[in-house]
């Protein structure tokens, strides 16, 4: 009984429900592979893994640096469980050391694994794992620190979210796929608002802790004004190239959740805790409705 709520323990610290967004970039990945190449399910279901190990890896490292530089510590105003980490540290659930040992040990579990599958597929893709890892791990971690860097932290996600998508699609395809790269901007971009919009109830907090993420660089009348940029330009990647001929007309469904990110500003003009909320929500729910136009919009392409 112990054992099995120590393990669940250490389950729930890796936040398991924001895996999502990357269950959702590895099937846009193989739908988009399916078109062009024949699918092994076995070294697929490997790939999927994987990522979810890394994005948990990402998590708990995230944590842990988030209570060394005292960010999550003095988060009085997080909305939980979207910001402010799992608070397993914070509430004495998990020592620091105990979350950094979890995630090294994932990510070094990622490693062996990401070799033996670029051994029997790519080492093509040894480029892709090694990128995500060190995004991953440097998004949080000195002396990098990109999440403490504005625009970088932002940056960094949208590229590690792109590999997701293009090493999904060379799992089966071998070579990089030209619309895997375009969708996968265009997925991480709305993830990474994601990230932006969840700053916002952090940044007393974030601030004070010497954390110079986007949203605390901004002045806050100007908060709506980068919701509506990394949407916008997701959303336009896709006209783009839709307009341009490199993509079905398909492509345009998920223009279709737009009006989701319009009231996400609106909500972020207004400062409140109900707005906040409200924001994030809306935001994990157009990023998610995005992310599934896409794979529909890849199907029927």
């Amino acid at each position: 009984m112990w054992l099995n709520r120590h393990f669940r323990g250490y389950f729930l610290a890796t936040r398991p429900a924001f895996l999502s967004i990357s269950i959702m970039a590895c099937f846009i990945g193989f739908a988009i592979a399916a078109k062009i190449s024949q699918i092994n399910w076995g070294i697929n279901i490997v790939c999927f893994l994987l990522v979810l190990l890394v994005h948990a890896a990402a998590n708990l490292s995230n944590d842990y640096f988030d209570s060394l530089n005292g960010s999550d510590a003095q988060n009085t105003q997080c909305v939980s469980p979207f910001t402010g980490g799992s608070r397993f540290i914070q509430n004495n659930l998990f020592t620091e050391i105990q979350i950094k040992q979890l995630s090294l040990g994932i990510y070094l579990t990622t490693i062996f694994g990401g070799i033996m599958l670029s051994w029997m597929t790519s080492w093509h893709l040894i480029w892709v794992g090694l990128g995500g890892l060190i995004l991953g791990w440097f998004y949080s971690a000195p002396p990098l620190k990109l999440m403490c860097r504005g625009l970088w932290g932002e940056i960094a996600i949208v590229c590690a979210w792109t590999l997701v998508v293009i090493g999904s699609t060379m799992i089966s395809t071998k070579e990089l796929n030209a619309t895997s790269l375009i969708l996968g901007l265009a997925y991480g971009l709305m993830v990474a608002n994601i990230l932006f919009v969840n700053q916002i109830p952090d940044i007393e907090a974030d601030q004070r802790a010497g954390k110079l993420t986007l949203a605390v660089k901004t002045p806050k009348q100007y908060l709506w004004l980068w919701t509506l940029i990394l949407s916008g330009v997701a959303y336009g990647l896709l006209l783009a190239f839709v307009g341009l001929g490199s993509l079905p007309k398909v492509y345009l469904l998920p223009l279709l959740c737009w009006p989701l990110n319009i009231v996400t500003a609106y909500e972020i003009t207004v400062d409140n805790h109900q707005s906040k909320v409200a924001s994030i929500k809306q935001t994990i729910l157009a990023s998610h409705l995005f992310g599934l136009l896409l794979l529909v919009s890849t199907v029927i392409a």
